[in-house]
């Protein structure tokens, strides 16, 4: 089957013929094929009416503007609305305008809005809060880089070094490095136990003296009436 363009006709054209296994001729195919009128056809018509209209609105033109534009003004004002809705090309331009690059214009500078408004402001608004967190607990919480500022952990650690400092610099002080010095308070520390050793007995019986006289206190007869 072949189709040629826009056809309204059915034509059959003779088919393709080959010797058979008797010798004589066989038709193998058919081939039908579409075809169009004449009268139907648009391109004939338009090469025919429509080729010379040029020349009419020629005419048309030399007739209208042979005296001026008298003429053509006093169609204009007949054909009134007519004429200027012509005239101004359909308001094409104008609802190109209005529409489409108005329109668009609008579209662009309310998503430029929403970007600098929404989009932005979320993201400076994430940052400022971000540095916000990142200043708080690195210089109030970690290190201290202003002098107004806590620095709690450098704050703990910088105290236990510095109660450790204190600690062995006052233990460090009796250490003296020399000889008499450490002879005398070992010395002194046997003469301190040789008389707990010694005076262990007075030593007790001053503490139970002691602990009856502040902490046993006497109990007061209690008269039942």
């Amino acid at each position: 089957m072949a189709f040629d363009g826009h056809a309204h006709n059915l034509d059959e054209v003779p088919g393709v013929k080959r010797p058979g296994h008797d010798g004589k001729p066989e038709k193998v195919a058919t081939m039908m094929t579409l075809t169009h009128g004449g009268e139907h056809d648009a391109h004939s018509w338009l090469a025919k009416y429509v080729g010379f209209s040029w020349i009419i609105g020629m005419a048309l033109a030399a007739l209208l503007y042979r005296n001026g534009l008298g003429a053509a003004a006093r169609i204009k004002k007949a054909l009134g609305p007519i004429a200027t809705f012509v005239e101004r090309k359909y308001y094409i331009d104008e609802a190109y305008n209005t529409f489409l690059v108005m329109g668009c214009r609008t579209v662009g500078v309310a998503c430029s809005a929403f970007d600098k408004i929404f989009v932005d402001g979320a993201v400076n608004l994430t940052a400022f809060f971000g540095k916000a967190i990142g200043t708080f607990t690195g210089r109030q919480l970690d290190m201290p880089v202003k002098k107004t500022d806590l620095g709690v952990v450098d704050a703990i650690a910088n105290g236990i070094a510095g109660v450790l400092f204190d600690m062995g610099t006052t233990i460090r002080k009796p250490q003296s490095g020399r000889i008499r010095t450490y002879v005398t308070l070992t010395a002194g520390a046997a003469a301190v136990v040789l008389l707990l050793v010694l005076f262990s007995e007075q030593i007790g019986s001053g503490i139970e003296h002691l602990k009856r006289t502040w902490f046993v206190a006497d109990a007061a007869p209690v008269v039942e009436g």
